[in-house]
């Protein structure tokens, strides 16, 4: 005849609870399977048993039929040279094994290992084997606290990976040869400044990084950022000083790219006394130095200023593609008059009354796009200044008090609308989807629309696919 405990491993693979409502239930079922009417103080006996070989995890009651497939797979792992186990992790890459013994989720995973495993520290998050000599355990009966987050031990988990001569490693690499979940691993090189990003999504480390002579290319490079720094406030380094103090690293590190390269050096030579934003370093009590910050200071105090020079300093301080800062900082302090020049708010007046009539005349509706305005005969003068789509766009960004400006992105193609301050629309792809509509394009025709939105005014090549 088949037990009791038997028949609940058979019959309850998901659990079940121990109230009166429950066990009632199980006796019926038991009778009725069984054929066998189990006497009260029986079935006591027998379910004291049961619930004694059981796991209790939420209110519930779990058979697990046996935790030698499990002791298998961490032993294997700590023989491996596994050290730090999330329960996410683990159960996830062992998901097929773990099931077979009624394993389904992380939090049941903890419960056994808790219950069963006493050699193992159980953490909230996580578990590790207790000879793991880089962790504190304080005194717990129940053995699952520890004095702090185990950064280090994440960084020697990490640091494993790099095999086979490999000195770059991936997120999905570090996340397929750890148990480590991606995101844990990802915040940890944020913050961590040994691991250099050598590009989007892949690192390498300071140690293996060549610095040739540590010494004498550590003050060469001090003395240019101090130089640096002494003159402009700032050493750059894109700068054709600091490329040649840092040409011995370079070259010895041919696998390494630009940016992996300058981390790394600032790391290992610079971090305890400066700061680095993008390709600028400050002193540390200084603060950081945006490229924002480089183009106001360039432009304060200036009553006219050449996009050009802007664009110059962008490349400079900041590298190639980077004319967007120039382009936002310039409309933010000054008035821009035409494709290359920029001068003061001092230097113009404007008649806001007279200008804002004639814009609500040309926009009845919410908006209209900036190349809507074809022509400025009947716009006050402004001076020796003549009116063109720059000087207007710049106007409506800084004076009119019925319209704003708004644009995709960054440009220098006149492209943007014209918004009504109270309009309806929160969102330039709104306003975009409203002028598809209004044109009568079918949605589903996306060169149609890309074509018309470009022609319009209401997009450039440049940021087009994103406005779509």
């Amino acid at each position: 005849m088949i037990t009791l405990k038997e028949f609940v491993s058979e019959h309850y693979p998901n659990g079940f609870r121990a109230d009166s409502i429950e066990m009632a239930r199980l006796i019926g079922k038991y009778a009725q399977h069984t054929g066998h009417n189990l006497s009260k103080e029986k079935f006591n006996e027998q379910m004291h048993q049961v619930l004694a070989d059981t796991l209790q995890y939420n209110n519930q009651f779990f058979f697990i039929p046996t935790t030698e497939p499990l002791a298998m797979l961490i032993d294997r792992a700590i023989d491996e040279g596994y050290c730090l186990f999330f329960y996410i992790t683990f159960q996830q890459k062992h998901r097929n094994k773990l099931a077979d013994i009624r394993i389904h989720s992380p939090e049941i995973l903890k419960a056994i290992l808790e219950q069963y495993f006493p050699y193992l520290i159980c953490q909230e998050h996580y578990f590790f084997y207790e000879k793991e000599k880089n962790f504190t355990v304080t005194n717990n009966t129940n053995r699952t606290s520890i004095n702090s987050f185990p950064k280090q031990v994440i960084r020697n988990e990490l640091l494993r990976c790099f095999t086979n001569g490999n000195i770059i490693v991936s997120y999905t690499q570090f996340a397929e040869q750890t148990y480590i979940p991606s995101d844990e691993i990802k915040n940890f090189l944020c913050v961590n400044n040994e691991f250099v990003r050598q590009t989007e999504g892949c690192y390498t480390h300071l140690s293996f990084v060549d610095f040739g002579n540590e010494l004498q290319n550590g003050k060469i490079i001090r003395t240019i950022v101090d130089e640096q720094i002494e003159k402009q406030g700032f050493a750059n380094t894109l700068s054709p000083e600091f490329l040649n103090a840092i040409k011995e690293i370079t070259e010895n590190n041919p696998n390494l790219s630009p940016f992996a390269i300058r981390d790394a050096v600032y790391q290992k030579f610079l971090a305890n006394d400066f700061l680095i934003k993008g390709n600028n370093i400050t002193l540390k009590n200084q603060g950081k130095l945006t490229g924002s910050d480089l183009l106001r200071n360039y432009i304060s105090g200036k009553d006219e200023v050449l996009f050009s020079e802007l664009s110059e300093l962008c490349d400079k301080y900041l590298g190639k593609f980077h004319n967007d800062y120039a382009i936002r900082i310039g409309n933010e302090m000054m008035i821009r008059i035409d494709a290359d020049k920029f001068i003061s708010e001092m230097k113009i007046k404007f008649d806001t009354d007279k200008i804002d009539k004639i814009l609500a005349q040309l926009c009845p509706n919410d908006y209209i796009p900036l190349k809507a305005v074809k022509y400025f005969y009947n716009f006050p003068s402004v001076g020796i200044y003549p009116w063109n789509l720059y000087l207007l766009e710049s106007y409506v960004r800084k004076f009119s008090e019925i319209f704003r400006f708004e644009i995709p992105a960054p440009n220098n193609q006149n492209v943007g609308v014209i918004l009504r301050k109270n309009s309806v629309f929160t969102s330039y792809k709104q306003i975009t989807n409203d002028a598809i509509i209004q044109a009568g394009i079918v949605k589903s025709d996306k060169n149609n629309i890309y074509n018309f939105l470009i022609e319009s005014g209401y997009i450039c090549r440049r940021c087009g696919i994103w406005t779509i």
